[in-house]
């Protein structure tokens, strides 16, 4: 085990975080304006900071699916067998969510969220620890679960009652697809190879300890995405009350959803994610 891959690698983190940074610099009004003018009917709170990684996560993500579907070898074999980064991407994604995971814990201790800040963390240890072991790059496809945060993003646009209502439900299926059936499915296969597979066969950078880090960050992340998911679930077909504090079903929304907020947007500090400032 090395403290630090390369100087490549911290060259990567570093413009990572550069970049996130640079973005959540752009004012929030001057991005409500450019909405706007593409034709949205309100636009607050918009976080191009998170929304442009979650499309360079995912990109990044399906590009490593998709190359390493060609393969012979797949995962979880791939990742006992110790083999190398299957490309360029799954070498560098990594690297690239850390650099977000400093950005997110550097913004949340500037805010003073403790939940946030555990969040921050908790995923910049995971992926330093993963570095230092040499097998971060068997994490690369993970980052396809960032393709619901997009759709999450979009809910701080008024896009009428259609569109809202399209970004509503790709958000809900779409976290529902990723974080409860693919990203669980992986995990299972992975703990299960690992506690059936002949040792024997592992290559030299695995053993029974990344197994079990496995275990313990697969579990909590599982349990985090539970609970959102529920959440999802319990305000889309939950119910709210009006003005008068009379309680509506979901369905009786005019122009959103029932499990958006009183300003008729999502919120995405209620789902995981910080509000961008209004600046």
């Amino acid at each position: 085990m090395t403290i630090w891959p390369s100087p490549w690698a911290a060259a990567v983190v570093l413009a990572s975080l550069s970049l996130h940074h640079a973005v959540e610099r752009i004012p929030v009004a001057v991005v409500s304006r450019v909405f706007i003018a593409c034709g949205a009917r309100r636009a607050e709170g918009f976080d191009l900071r998170s929304a442009v990684h979650s499309l360079l996560a995912t990109g990044g993500a399906v590009a490593v699916l998709m190359h390493e579907s060609t393969l012979s070898i797949q995962e979880p074999e791939r990742s006992f067998s110790c083999m190398p980064p299957s490309s360029s991407f799954s070498w560098a994604l990594p690297y690239m969510e850390l650099g977000y995971a400093l950005h997110d814990l550097i913004a949340a201790l500037r805010i003073g969220r403790a939940s946030f800040v555990l969040h921050g963390l908790g995923i910049s240890l995971i992926l330093v620890i993963l570095s230092a072991l040499g097998v971060a790059h068997h994490t690369a496809r993970v980052q396809l679960m960032h393709g619901s945060t997009f759709f999450l993003h979009l809910r701080r646009l008024d896009l009428g009652q259609a569109g809202n209502k399209a970004v509503d439900i790709s958000f809900a299926l779409s976290f529902l697809l990723l974080r409860w059936v693919v990203l669980p499915q992986w995990w299972v296969r992975f703990i299960w190879y690992g506690f059936t597979a002949p040792a024997s066969g592992w290559g030299a950078c695995m053993g029974m300890h990344i197994v079990w880090l496995a275990v313990v960050s697969g579990a909590a992340l599982h349990a985090l995405n539970a609970y959102w998911g529920l959440l999802i679930l319990k305000r889309a077909f939950g119910t709210r009350r009006d003005e008068t504090g009379d309680e509506k079903a979901s369905a009786a929304a005019v122009t959103t959803s029932a499990w958006r907020s009183s300003d008729g947007l999502g919120t995405g500090e209620d789902e995981g994610h910080y509000r961008a400032k209004q600046t």
